[in-house]
């Protein structure tokens, strides 16, 4: 389910224009038209409509930042491919969104559930979500959890990889009720009894000066990300801590397992377009190591499978840090990686990503997180 900031508004409004984010009916934008401007929010800060993908002639439906140079995306229609020029989205009083081809074939709809619309509202929240690989979940037990599930169709999760243990048995009303990201920029988990358990760093960037966002990254890391609103010097964005608190937090399980180079980079170096365009052969080797296993890190089991598909299924995975090849079966494996184990009767091969040693030009695309192979999980 994908939820955009455009609200469908079904109200009696006789007459409305195009201000204060109100979208009039029948409103239409075209791939590749420049004269036509995308549909802002009250504040300016978030528009929607097309924008070109790599200067390829090509576009994506979606909502940007709109004053900063980069216009970073908050969200795309996930389901389709980027459209050529001509391609239009029209505001519908039946369907709501309508996302067509230069031919008239639809692509997509918002499918709104309502008689009757009367108009759109682009607003300023910026809330976006789509199914994934990663999920942000808050449990009935009050703990906020983040959990892997290899095919977003699965009822349950594939494995948790963070915990944030604000669950009390004993007195539920010392437990967690909902988490928070505030108009401060500030992120908690705020509790029944109204105590908070903090998420991001006590010292935030002021929001009147700054941009905030917090997004479950391709990577599966969830980072708090900052960006000056004042275009002065070479602004970007910029990480807080909240990813580099989880990430301690769920490696602490570890004794000695991985040894990562930067943490605060592994959280913030790429975004994906960036990473999945490096060489991944280039980067990576694999160290093969006979009869061991970590059978709780499991997050995808690919069958039927050989070495060689098992190897490249890891190699192209950012979050694959080990895969488990045995009769005709491929696991992979990823971070806390514990209840390690060495058994001559496993029979398995495990293929452990490394990083290549580069020279200094190529560090700028160097992976995200290097295993050190001096250092192990703990075998029984």
């Amino acid at each position: 389910m994908h939820t955009t900031h455009l609200l469908l508004v079904s109200l009696p409004i006789s007459a409305l224009s195009r201000k204060n984010g109100i979208v009039p009916l029948g409103s239409t934008l075209t791939a590749g038209e420049t004269s036509a401007s995308p549909w802002l929010s009250p504040s300016g800060d978030f528009a929607f409509g097309f924008q070109e993908v790599q200067h390829k002639d090509l576009f994506l439906l979606s909502i940007w930042y709109h004053k900063i140079p980069d216009n970073t995306v908050v969200w795309f229609v996930y389901s389709t491919n980027p459209v050529p020029r001509g391609s239009t989205v029209k505001l519908d009083p039946q369907t709501g969104l309508v996302h067509c081809d230069p031919r008239g074939l639809q692509l997509w709809s918002a499918n709104v559930d309502s008689a009757q619309i009367d108009h759109g509202f682009m607003n300023d929240t910026a809330t976006s979500f789509s199914r994934g690989r990663f999920y942000l979940r808050f449990r009935d037990d009050g703990n906020l959890v983040l959990v892997t599930k290899s095919v977003s169709t699965n009822v349950d999760d594939d494995a948790e990889y963070y915990n944030s243990k604000t669950s009390d048995s004993r007195d539920p009303l010392y437990s967690g009720s909902r988490v928070t990201f505030d108009g401060r920029g500030a992120m908690y988990i705020m509790k029944k009894d109204n105590q908070t358990e903090q998420l991001s760093p006590f010292s935030i960037p002021p929001a009147s000066e700054n941009y905030h966002r917090a997004t479950i990254d391709f990577d599966g890391v969830f980072t708090h990300y900052y960006h000056p609103r004042t275009l002065t010097g070479n602004p970007n964005w910029k990480a807080l801590g909240i990813c580099r608190r989880i990430y301690v937090s769920a490696f602490e399980q570890i004794t000695g397992a991985v040894e990562l180079v930067d943490l605060t980079t592994f959280a913030t170096s790429k975004m994906e377009n960036q990473f999945v365009s490096v060489q991944k052969e280039n980067l990576y080797d694999f160290e093969v190591v006979s009869d061991i296993d970590w059978p709780l890190s499991d997050f995808e089991q690919i069958h039927p499978s050989n070495e060689r598909v098992c190897v490249q299924k890891c190699l192209h995975d950012c979050f694959c840090a080990v895969a488990i090849y045995r009769e005709n079966n491929c696991w992979k494996k990823g971070p806390p990686l514990s209840n390690g184990k060495a058994d001559k009767t496993i029979h398995s091969k495990a293929f452990i990503k490394t990083a290549r040693v580069m020279n200094q030009s190529q560090r700028t695309e160097a992976p995200l997180y290097v295993w050190n192979l001096s250092f192990w999980a703990p075998l029984s």
